[in-house]
């Protein structure tokens, strides 16, 4: 399901606390990155996530990467950072 503007904003505000939990390089995510970035989502329901380009083609491009690869929502990007989001299916909270 979309996130709604509000919960966006809310999951934004939450996130200004976190630091990266994954750095991943500008020619996209490795299957290990993939499977780094997913458990980080399972442990904890928002990340963010570092991305070392230089330009927001890029970051743009590895942020669709993890969505289609991981599942998850991108929040916002901010920089080079990705902020990412995944419901917990069992509590129905994600943060």
């Amino acid at each position: 399901m979309p996130l709604t503007p509000g919960r966006r904003r809310e999951l934004l505000a939450a996130s200004h606390a976190l630091r990266a939990a994954a750095v991943i390089p500008a020619g996209g995510p490795t299957e290990a990155q993939l499977e780094h970035v997913r458990a980080c989502l399972a442990s904890h329901a928002l990340i963010k996530v570092r991305v070392a380009a230089d330009n927001s083609g890029d970051c743009d491009a590895v942020g669709e990467a993890l969505v289609a690869g991981v599942p998850c929502e991108l929040v916002r990007r901010v920089g080079r950072v990705l902020i990412l989001y995944r419901e917990d299916d069992e509590a129905g909270v994600g943060t």
